[in-house]
């Protein structure tokens, strides 16, 4: 999934031809069918998303729909957080020599020890 970038649904994961990390485990709880999504910063797939319906239950459409959704979702959050680390970093560091920025030594200190 992190090389192709495209989610993988697994309806069966007893039968289910490739490597499946605690794949015993997943079927001693009950746990029929996976569906894992890319989380994405930038159109770069950076980590994945797992779900689980409940037990003995395959993934209908209406799910596998929600949950490209909510991928979609966390994944534009962690863009957002990127852009904001870089925003930040900008502020107050030169970007070419990484040093401390004028502003940086004039902010109020932070309250606390």
């Amino acid at each position: 999934m992190i090389r192709t970038g495209e989610a993988i649904l697994c309806q069966d994961i007893e039968r289910f031809p490739h490597v499946i990390h605690g794949r015993d485990a997943l079927v001693a709880a009950g746990v029929r069918s996976l569906a894992v999504l890319p989380l994405r910063v930038d159109n770069t797939p950076v980590g994945p998303s797992f779900a689980a319906p409940g037990q003995h239950r395959l993934l209908v459409r209406d799910e596998l729909l929600l949950l490209e959704e909510v991928a979609a979702n966390l994944s534009f959050a962690l863009q957002y957080l990127d852009k904001q680390d870089a925003v930040h970093f900008l502020s107050y560091f030169e970007p070419l020599t990484g040093l401390a920025k004028r502003a940086l030594f004039l902010r109020a200190p932070e309250s606390g020890c």
